[in-house]
């Protein structure tokens, strides 16, 4: 290990796998005022770099942090952030073997095994570890029987197997899609290229070096202690598992005083062998459609600085780390409660980052209004479920029916979303050219609610008119929307995301119906656009053009 990484392994900066610490007061306060009474019974274990590591766990119920019994040696599920753990990896082998960015996996995988491609254009490594590979992001021979575990039953076989099912419209590296698929297929093809388990390279190149003792994939270490994972109902679920090789798509465990090893170590400058691996799976490799990726880390620039970040989610738990190396400050969130459908762990992140930041506050249950619930009232198709809902008041609540089924009672809290008492799923209700709809969201997935006879209508603005729109807009901190005009459609790109084109449902008005969001630009008195309001799930904001 080299001299000036050990000095700062010894002096406090980075934490010995076995050392606690208290709560720093201030994160605790900061993070306790985010939670408190949140209806999802959330518990967070949170650690702030910046010149120094503060440390803190907070929940929505403060005696819970004792009954589920959490330190910051307590083991998370940690999803997909596993996948910068994997390229990790994928650097190291690329460092010690022959292998390069543009080796093509099908040379890692077993002979035989049916590999698409596009005009003769091979997926190589390098399209696995940007998600530009071309391949959906699961294996079509998945067969998971519940979305509690749903990769439990997924084989190495069946994964492979799923490759001849793909058929690629695209080149690999021309789009980007997010794709466990891929990133299962890469640990699985790492670990039968070199002749070990994918948990052994794992170990030697990334929790080794970096004496992450409460870290692991399939056995856990005696005396480590997983967390309970929970619902946003807070009801206690399954752990996620998964067959040998394919961890490296969200199979690690590991805790928050590991977590603050492992920033650190990518954001140190020193020329340890370790640190400079993971330095290289900071280098940018893609940038298709607005989406800027590393070595599976997604580079967004707030502020003109580049963050690298990774969020993760399984059915129990969320987990979220950003790094500025720049300034070598950065954020690890560990949660033990799967809340990805009520938005993530994003705001958090902001919030204790940056000062100007907007600041989460807690959801709290409350009685939606009789305007909103007479709004909702009707029938709607789900897109792409073949399924129909029919929503109606009832005793001043929320009641549906999807067709085939029992009714349920929804709940609403005061980020303005409806939830089901009875199973994990939301309804955002969310504003249309034709009124009230909403998106629905359920086991991972987003469908847009389409009301029954209504259906959207697209006129069409000249060229001359869409070029008016064309700049940037600051909505927030950090966050503004950039638009440009691409064949003859206006595109919005929000920082950090893929650009997306927009429907133009009026002069100055556009409309993207799988997020719910609804863009109209404003004009001065000498008729010139001047802002732009966005309206997505209840929120209205306004940022001037620049």
């Amino acid at each position: 290990m080299h001299s000036k990484l050990k000095r700062l392994l010894c002096s406090g900066l980075m934490v010995t796998a076995t050392t606690t610490h208290a709560s720093d007061p201030e994160l605790q306060n900061q993070l306790q005022s985010m939670l408190d009474a949140d209806r999802s019974g959330v518990c967070m274990a949170v650690a702030t770099i910046d010149q120094g590591v503060k440390r803190a766990i907070a929940c929505a119920d403060p005696t819970q942090v004792n009954k589920r019994k959490l330190n910051f040696d307590t083991a998370f599920e940690i999803g997909s952030i596993s996948k910068t753990m994997t390229a990790a990896v994928t650097a190291g082998l690329i460092r010690d073997t022959d292998l390069t960015l543009d080796t093509p996996i099908s040379q890692l995988l077993p002979a035989g095994t049916q590999v698409p491609s596009f005009d003769s254009q091979p997926i190589r490594i390098r399209h696995l570890l940007t998600h530009t590979s071309g391949l959906p992001p699961l294996p079509s021979r998945m067969k998971a029987s519940s979305l509690t575990d749903p990769y439990r039953n997924l084989s190495s076989r069946a994964l492979l197997a799923s490759l001849a099912d793909v058929n690629l419209v695209k080149a690999p590296g021309e789009s980007f899609q997010y794709s466990n698929f891929a990133m299962m297929l890469l640990s699985y093809a790492l670990a039968h290229h070199s002749g070990r388990e994918f948990d052994a390279l794992l170990s030697d190149y990334v929790l080794k070096p970096l004496n992450m003792q409460h870290s692991f994939t399939s056995t856990k270490p005696k005396g480590v202690q997983l967390a309970q994972g929970h619902s946003p109902l807070a009801k206690p679920v399954s752990d996620w598992s998964f067959k040998q090789g394919l961890h490296g798509a969200g199979g690690v465990r590991t805790s928050l005083n590991d977590m603050v090893r492992y920033a650190l170590a990518h954001l140190s400058t020193e020329d340890d062998e370790t640190t400079m691996l993971l330095r290289k799976t900071h280098s940018e490799l893609s940038q298709v459609g607005g989406q800027r990726v590393a070595y599976n880390w997604m580079i967004n620039n707030i502020h003109g600085t580049d963050l690298l970040a990774h969020e993760g989610g399984t059915g129990g738990f969320s987990a979220l780390i950003a790094l500025d190396t720049h300034r070598q400050r950065g954020i690890v969130i560990l949660a033990d409660t799967a809340l990805t459908s009520l938005g993530g762990l994003s705001d958090y992140a902001m919030a204790l980052m940056d000062k100007t930041a907007p600041v989460p506050q807690p959801r709290l249950e409350q009685p939606a209004s009789a305007e909103l619930l007479a709004k909702l009232a009707g029938e709607y198709d789900l897109t792409g479920t073949g399924l129909r809902m029919r929503l109606w008041e009832a005793d001043g609540a929320l009641k549906a029916q999807a067709t085939g089924q029992g009714a349920f009672t929804f709940k609403y809290d005061s980020r303005g979303d409806f939830y089901p008492t009875s199973f994990d799923a939301l309804l955002r209700p969310t504003e249309t050219p034709q009124g009230m709809s909403f998106q629905w969201h359920q086991g991972g997935g987003i469908s847009l609610a389409q009301r029954v006879g209504a259906e959207p209508v697209e006129i069409t603005l000249s060229a001359e008119t869409l070029s008016e729109y064309v700049g940037t807009y600051p909505l927030m901190p950090g966050f503004s929307l950039t638009v440009s005009v691409t064949e003859d459609k206006l595109a919005i790109q929000g920082t950090g995301q893929a650009a997306l084109t927009v429907k133009a449902i009026a002069k100055d008005e556009f409309w993207r119906g799988d997020v719910g969001a609804k863009f109209v630009f404003n004009r001065d008195a000498h008729n010139q656009v001047i802002s732009v309001t966005l309206n997505q799930h209840g929120q209205v904001i306004t940022g001037p053009k620049q």
